[in-house]
């Protein structure tokens, strides 16, 4: 396991992606292409739901593509 301790019946917390804003751990592996991501902003990372509402507004939640 490359070092790293897991615990048993836990989910690594270095394979999911967390809310750059906020830190919420997101249902996101990190091996996730960014195009396949919902929230996600190029140059700046993954956010949750709620923080990319507060930062964008509705105006840029029209453009979200459902996966």
């Amino acid at each position: 396991m490359s070092g790293r301790k897991k615990l048993q019946g836990t989910i690594e917390r270095t394979e999911w992606e967390q809310c750059v804003l906020c830190g919420k751990i997101m249902e996101v592996r990190k091996d996730t292409p960014v195009g396949e991501r919902k929230y996600y902003v190029e140059a700046a990372g993954q956010l949750c739901e709620k923080c990319y509402a507060e930062v964008y507004g509705r105006e840029h939640n029209e453009n979200i593509i459902e996966l």
